[in-house]
C-alpha cells in the first residue's frame, strides 16, 4: 500500500518492581544511583505498528507514533517490494513529542523503494478535509502458507472533526487533530500510524485514541512541516514557542473588542518574551478571538497562541498588536520570538529512571504522574534556570541515621498530607543533579527539605 509501513519495535521497560533498585543503595551519605545501569530490573516486549513513507526529493523519511516506539532498542520495517516482503532496520533521527511523532531513516540500499512513497509536494498545507468518503487504512504482517506477507486492511469512518487535544503531556502546547468515530466493532482492530484517507487522497496518521475511544489522527500537513524544519538543520527536538498565563477580556465595554492580557510570564525575561501585564490584540495582524485563539491562513484553522508559534517555527519574525493602557489605548506593535521553552520546565513529562539518596532519604525529580499529589502551585512550574524539583518518594528505615529518624518521625514525613522537596544540603541549593554530584560533605550534615503542601515550610533534618 503506497504511503505505508509495517514496524515492530522491541522496548526495553521496567519491571513493575522496578523500585527494588533503590535497596542497591551502599549507605552512603549521597548516592545516585540510575536504574539504565541495571539490566536485571528491565524486561523487554514488541510494540507493533504502521508508520508513513515520506519522500522530498531526496531522502526517504519514516513518520511514526512516537508513544508506540518510546524507548526502542531495535525498530524494523517491512513493506512490500517487487512482489516480495522487504525488511529493514529504522534508525530514529528525532522524537518530537508535542506531535507524538518520531522521525526515522531506512537502513537499506534497496532501489525504487521511493514509489511507495508520499511525495512531499503532494501534501497541501490546509488541514481541512471532507467529511465523507474518509477512510481508515493500514497493513498487517501476516503468516500465509509459511511466508511472512503484507497484508492491506481498509475501514470507513463513521465522522471526523477537528479538535485541539493535548497528546503527550498537558504541559505542551494543543495540536489540532482529527478526531474520527469509526464502528465500535473494528475500532480495536486500528493500529497506530496508519493513513487516513479523503475519497483516494491520504491526508493523515493516526496516533492514539481518545478517552472515549474514538481514532486521534495528526494532519499529513504538520507531518510536512516537520521534515521540511529538519532539513533547514532545525533541532525539531527543540521547537520554540511562548509560556504565558492569561485571561480574555474585553476592553470599552465593547463585546468585538477581544483582548488577551498576559498576567504571567513565569519570570522568563528577554527583549523578544512577550511582556506581562499588557493586553494582546492581534498575532501577525490576526484577530484574537473571544476564546483566545488566532486564525492561521497557512493550515486553515483557528488555534492557541502557544500552538500558532509552534507550528509556525518557520518565520523568523512574528509581530504582537499590543495595548499598554486600556484607558489611553496606549497601542504598540511589537516583534515576539519564540524560544526553547521545555528547557523551562520545572516537571518532568515521564519519570526519570534514578534516583538520589541522602542518608536513607529517596528522592526523585517530580514528574506529571505525581502532580496530583505534589501540591505544587502553578507559578513553579517553569523558571529560567531550569530548576527541577526532588521529591521524597520514600524512606529506607534501615538506613537512616538515628538522629534524623528521630527528626523525620517527629515532624511526620510519611504523612498524606505532606510533600517534601529536597531544598538543600549543607546550605548548597538543589536545582539538578549536577548540583548533587557537586555537593562538598562537612562533619554536620545537614538536609533541609520544603514542604509545598503547607505553604513550604521548612524542615530541617541534621546530625
Amino acid at each position: 500500500m503506497s504511503g505505508s509501513i509495517y514496524i515492530q519495535s522491541k522496548i526495553r521497560k521496567l519491571q513493575h518492581n522496578f523500585h527494588s533498585y533503590w535497596k542497591k543503595y551502599t549507605g552512603s551519605p549521597i548516592e545516585i544511583i540510575d536504574s539504565a545501569n541495571y539490566e536485571d530490573i528491565h524486561e523487554y516486549e514488541y510494540h507493533n505498528s504502521n508508520g508513513i513513507m515520506i519522500y522530498d526529493g531526496k531522502s526517504i523519511y519514516i513518520c511514526a507514533p512516537y508513544i508506540d516506539n518510546i524507548n526502542s532498542t531495535e525498530t524494523i520495517g517491512y513493506i512490500k517490494h517487487k512482489d516480495k516482503l522487504c525488511k529493514t532496520k529504522l534508525i530514529k533521527q528525532k522524537d518530537i513529542v508535542e506531535f507524538n511523532i518520531s522521525i526515522y531513516k531506512m537502513d537499506s540500499r534497496a532501489s525504487g523503494l521511493e514509489k511507495h512513497c508520499i511525495n512531499i509536494k503532494d501534501v497541501a498545507d490546509d488541514i481541512n478535509v471532507g467529511m465523507n468518503n474518509l477512510s481508515i487504512q493500514f497493513c498487517q504482517l501476516s503468516r500465509i502458507i509459511n511466508n511472512l506477507q503484507i497484508c492491506d486492511k481498509t475501514f470507513n469512518t463513521i465522522s471526523k472533526s477537528i479538535v485541539c487535544k493535548y497528546l503527550v503531556s498537558t504541559q505542551l502546547p494543543e495540536i489540532p487533530c482529527y478526531e474520527i468515530k469509526i464502528d465500535r466493532n473494528i475500532n480495536d482492530h486500528i493500529i497506530n500510524g496508519s493513513l487516513i484517507k479523503h475519497d483516494t487522497k491520504i491526508v493523515g496518521m493516526t496516533i492514539m485514541r481518545s478517552r472515549n475511544g474514538d481514532v486521534i489522527g495528526i494532519p499529513l500537513s504538520f507531518v510536512k512541516y516537520l521534515i521540511q524544519l529538519y532539513n533547514l538543520d532545525t533541532d525539531i527536538n527543540k521547537l520554540n514557542s511562548v509560556l504565558i498565563d492569561y485571561e480574555m477580556k474585553t476592553i470599552n465595554n465593547n463585546p468585538d473588542e477581544n483582548m488577551m492580557y498576559i498576567k504571567d510570564n513565569y519570570s522568563l525575561k528577554g527583549n523578544k518574551t512577550i511582556p506581562k501585564n499588557i493586553y494582546l490584540s492581534k498575532i501577525n495582524n490576526e484577530k484574537i478571538n473571544k476564546d483566545g485563539h488566532i486564525y492561521s491562513e497557512k493550515y486553515g484553522c483557528n488555534m492557541k497562541i502557544n500552538t500558532y508559534y509552534l507550528l509556525h517555527n518557520d518565520i523568523q519574525n512574528i509581530s504582537g498588536d499590543v495595548v499598554y493602557n486600556t484607558e489611553k489605548s496606549t497601542k504598540a506593535k511589537i516583534n515576539i520570538m519564540p524560544y526553547n521553552y521545555k528547557k523551562y520546565m520545572s516537571v518532568l513529562i515521564s519519570e526519570n529512571e534514578k534516583c538520589v539518596i541522602v542518608q536513607g532519604l529517596v528522592f526523585i525529580e517530580l514528574h506529571e504522574d505525581m502532580m496530583d499529589i505534589s501540591g505544587l502551585k502553578s507559578k513553579d512550574m517553569y523558571n529560567i534556570e531550569g530548576r527541577k524539583h526532588f521529591m521524597l518518594i520514600d524512606i529506607l528505615d534501615d538506613k537512616v541515621n538515628d538522629s534524623i529518624k528521630n527528626m523525620y518521625v517527629e515532624e511526620d514525613l510519611r504523612s498524606p498530607t505532606f510533600a517534601a522537596k529536597l531544598h538543600k544540603i549543607n546550605n548548597q541549593k538543589i536545582n539538578n543533579f549536577n548540583d548533587i554530584e557537586n555537593i562538598k560533605l562537612d562533619e554536620e550534615f545537614k538536609i533541609q527539605l520544603v514542604d509545598i503542601i503547607n505553604d513550604d515550610k521548612k524542615i530541617v533534618l541534621k546530625y
